[in-house]
């Protein structure tokens, strides 16, 4: 019975987090060298990293390994050179003891010259960087992979994607009989382009699914993703924020254009949950003339108006101001009359003051009777700890 193709894949960072390595940085995007974003370029020149994959079990003895492919960042083939590692079995004899390989890997105790002197006697193949290396000579039901990141210039190196493929398996079995005789590695070699590029159309069709899921799909695909449900101006929100508003798309259809929808939408951007005052919200109320004054000072005169209020925090400096503004535009009907309020760390009367908001004191100071100042300026609270005391 014809066996199934099969993969180990290593694109994630809980991936590369089963193997270990040394002066390696692991990242969202995959591998790289420790502080390849932060050292200047003639250090980087000088640093190299060694990364060893964990140990892949094929489950048979003797498996015949098909290709590897890579996806990376490199300015040169050489900046990523693969050392190719088989065995029949997990364990192996060190210093008279019997020791496990994953151990060898994982382990701190050895260092990478270490594990270089011990893995040596089972190197099979040495490859220089490529998007598909074949490994149709290499044999044995374990395989791990040594990755040496040495950058050559000025561009960092960055290993985002592996994947081995087995059993061997090739095109050529579908050809008539004289095919299969002799010596025939040009044509499994020349074959194994087309098969290549099929496998990996198929496995694309076939990955289409998380493509449109909002939790697997890659960023690269959110801001297209989010044009479906018209969010408008999508390169405002950060990944997670756009992943958000995609799984949440319909709920927040349902909402639009609504007190609830503008809150939500401000919450999601800012972290802080706005005050939404409407009109409707104090204008009924039976009140004196001097204080409906004050109010539609503050929360406007008509039923066309809403007031958007936000703690000081939500607004970090005056981009961040003009976003916000350009949000609460976009999530409003376009016949309201929409005003933003900052509220700010200070008591003054008929403005924005807010008991247990904005209204708490956080400098004492002396009275001063100099004939210019009655009391001295309070600024209020901004962090909890000086509550204390």
């Amino acid at each position: 019975m014809k066996r199934e193709q099969q993969y180990f894949i290593w694109n994630h960072p809980r991936s590369f987090q089963q193997g270990a390595g040394e002066n390696i940085q692991i990242t969202e995007q995959g591998l790289t060298v420790s502080g390849n974003d932060s050292v200047s370029a003639a250090i980087r020149q000088a640093e190299t990293g060694i990364y060893y994959t964990r140990l892949c079990d094929s489950q048979k003895e003797g498996t015949g390994w098909d290709r590897l492919l890579l996806e990376g960042v490199v300015s040169d083939p050489g900046d990523i050179r693969i050392s190719v590692y088989t065995c029949e079995s997990s364990w192996i004899f060190y210093q008279g003891k019997q020791v496990s390989i994953q151990e060898i890997i994982k382990s701190s105790a050895f260092s990478i010259k270490e594990k270089d002197r011990i893995c040596q006697e089972y190197r099979r193949k040495e490859l220089p960087y490529g998007r598909c290396q074949l490994l149709h000579d290499v044999t044995g039901r374990y395989l791990w992979l040594r990755i040496c990141l040495c950058p050559n210039g000025l561009q960092p190196v960055l290993l985002h994607r592996i994947q081995v493929f087995f059993p061997r398996m090739s095109w050529k079995m579908y050809l008539p009989e004289i095919y299969q005789t002799g010596d025939s590695s040009f044509l499994e070699r020349y074959l194994e382009i087309f098969q290549t590029m099929y496998q990996e159309m198929d496995q694309r069709i076939g990955a289409l699914p998380e493509l449109y899921s909002p939790e697997e799909s890659p960023a690269e695909w959110l801001v297209w993703l989010s044009q479906w449900i018209s969010v408008e101006n999508p390169y405002l929100w950060q990944e997670e924020q756009l992943r958000y508003l995609i799984r949440h798309g319909m709920e927040l259809a349902g909402i639009r254009g609504t007190a609830a929808y503008l809150k939500r939408m401000l919450w999601l951007y800012t972290g802080t949950i706005p005050y939404v005052i409407e009109y409707c919200h104090w204008a009924y109320e039976e009140m004196e003339g001097s204080r409906r004054r004050t109010l539609e000072k503050l929360y406007g005169n008509n039923d066309y108006c809403i007031t958007v209020i936000l703690e000081e925090g939500a607004v970090e400096d005056r981009r961040k101001l003009r976003i916000l503004e350009r949000l609460i535009r976009l999530c409003s009907p376009a016949h309201l009359d929409t005003r933003m309020e900052i509220l700010q760390p200070y008591i003054f009367l008929s403005r924005n003051s807010y008991l247990g908001i904005n209204s708490r004191l956080g400098v004492m100071g002396a009275v001063v009777l100099n004939g210019q100042n009655f009391l001295p300026f309070l600024v209020l609270k901004e962090k909890e700890s000086q509550d204390e005391g």
